[in-house]
């Protein structure tokens, strides 16, 4: 399943922003946008410079929680 698919990932290669990012989006097109979110505040903490992006991103997810 995709989720072991992304903890194999994590336990391979450790945290990396890209992987959060994909997560992200996976998340948030199966309708889980709470953790969607929280997996895009992951992305700010594991790449500080694409901050600006990612908060457009959570604000328009948190516009449909």
């Amino acid at each position: 399943d995709i989720e072991k698919a992304f903890s194999d990932v994590k336990s391979m290669f450790g945290e990396h922003a890209t992987v959060s990012e994909i997560r992200a989006r996976w998340l948030e097109k199966v309708g889980r946008t709470d953790e969607a979110v929280a997996e895009w505040r992951k992305v700010i903490e594991l790449s500080p410079g694409s901050a600006s992006s990612v908060e457009t991103e959570i604000h328009r997810l948190e516009r449909e929680l």
